[in-house]
């Protein structure tokens, strides 16, 4: 979607409102999206409108609004089209609507000191725009030189827990051929800093799982996998190795 109103708000770097003065600030977040907001000019804090802004086409992903720094309000998340994607009220922590395609009815979650698939009211959700996860997690990963060194296909999994009280934490390492690797990984996970909405089971919030399996492959062929899962999300990179040779004279 494109907004007129996001342009005429830009028209004006500084806004006074009562004694506080504000700045527009732009920043980059990627190579694909930007973040346009306002911040008060003496204290540096959120203050006002928010927007994420998709690049190439100008569509606007995200709108809200900050009040001294925190999100308050009705925040609306976008994927394809004119109806949000996601729509979260941050003055009442609550989840207005959530259009995704992903299936509900299960997830990991904690049972005594095992997190075992089972059916749920709903699993884990990442408040954000279609896909965002994805994009701040690939923005940070490139192909491990031994991978690229043993020249074959790859695969990374790892782990997190969201807890009954919304925390992302207990990040471990499931499947790896890489130390390095992995805590450039960790750190990245880290900071998925959403708010999370977490698993309920029985109308009680609960602990659950889910997985980031990270896939690499020399050539084009890479594995087909269910993204339909609200607990499993998966990158998949292609690389191609390069052969030299050597002539001696």
């Amino acid at each position: 979607m494109k907004f007129t109103l996001l342009y005429i708000l830009l028209m004006f770097s500084f806004v006074s409102f009562g004694q506080k003065k504000y700045r527009t600030v732009k920043n980059k977040l990627n190579l694909i999206h930007k973040e346009v907001y306002q911040i008060e000019k003496k204290n540096k804090i959120k203050d006002g409108f928010y927007y994420i802004i998709k690049n190439n086409t100008k569509d606007t992903l995200v709108i809200g609004n900050y009040k001294d720094d925190k999100k308050v309000g009705i925040w609306k998340y976008y994927g394809k089209g004119k109806s949000p994607y996601m729509v979260y009220d941050f003055s009442k922590n609550e989840l207005l609507s959530n259009r995704s395609r992903i299936i509900y009815d299960s997830t990991y979650i904690k049972k005594e000191d095992k997190y075992i698939l089972d059916k749920v009211d709903n699993p884990q959700i990442p408040i954000g725009f279609k896909d965002q996860a994805q994009y701040d997690l690939a923005k940070s990963f490139t192909v491990p030189k031994k991978v690229i060194k043993n020249g074959t296909p790859a695969v990374f999994t790892y782990s997190f827990v969201i807890s009954k009280d919304g925390v992302l934490k207990d990040i471990k390492v499931e499947q790896s051929i890489d130390k390095a690797y992995d805590e450039k990984v960790i750190k990245t996970i880290k900071e998925l800093n959403y708010t999370w909405i977490p698993a309920k089971k029985d109308g009680k919030a609960v602990d659950s799982k889910s997985f980031i399996i990270v896939e690499f492959s020399n050539g084009p062929n890479l594995s087909k996998k269910d993204l339909t899962k609200a607990y499993l999300w998966c990158i998949q990179m292609v690389y191609y190795s390069v052969t030299s040779k050597s002539i001696a004279s």
